[in-house]
């Protein structure tokens, strides 16, 4: 079973700002521009979910979110996927 603690977010001085299709970095908070293209699935421990452990979904799950490209470097590929939303 893997599972990782949510990374803490960087001391980056960068304002939100706010999008058009309003998604959110999970990690940092900043507002992601264009299209959100990396996913982590988010548990009730607010640990991040391998992407393929089966997780089940109505007990541990909280869902999957989006991660910003800075945030997402920070994070193993076996922890995020691409994709829409």
């Amino acid at each position: 079973m893997a599972r990782m603690k949510l990374p803490r977010a960087s001391r980056s001085k960068a304002s939100p700002r706010v999008t058009s299709d309003g998604h959110v970095c999970l990690v940092c908070g900043r507002a992601i521009r264009g299209a959100a293209d990396v996913w982590v699935h988010l548990l009730t421990t607010l640990e991040l979910a391998s992407v393929d452990e089966p997780i089940d979904e109505s007990r541990e799950s909280q869902g999957w979110f989006p991660v910003g490209p800075e945030c997402a470097r920070r994070i193993p590929a076996a922890f995020r996927t691409s994709g829409g939303d």
